[in-house]
């Protein structure tokens, strides 16, 4: 078993490159939430992880109140974990 702060900077290093996180289930940090219970404790509780978001504006075709709901919830939750931390966003 891996040390938690060899695991942090595992995590960190697994980041997209790109300056702001699209929120996606197949890459980090949220891909990370999903392999072990261990893993979800570290990942919630490394606000490096949550300090970048790009959250994307609807289609005029799609629904407006569920993808508003749906960025919502997201930058709730990007902003509950990131704690502290300095944030950039984009829109």
């Amino acid at each position: 078993r891996l040390p938690t702060e060899l695991l942090q900077e595992i995590f960190v290093l697994c980041l997209p490159c790109d300056k702001f996180i699209q929120p996606s289930p197949l890459q980090a940090p949220l891909l990370l939430t999903h392999i072990c219970a261990p893993w979800r404790n570290i990942c919630i509780s490394l606000p490096a992880l949550w300090s970048s978001l790009q959250t994307v504006m609807p289609k005029a075709d799609s629904s407006m109140d569920t993808h508003k709901l749906n960025n919502s919830e997201i930058m709730r939750l990007w902003l509950s974990r990131a704690g502290g931390t300095p944030l950039s966003f984009s829109f």
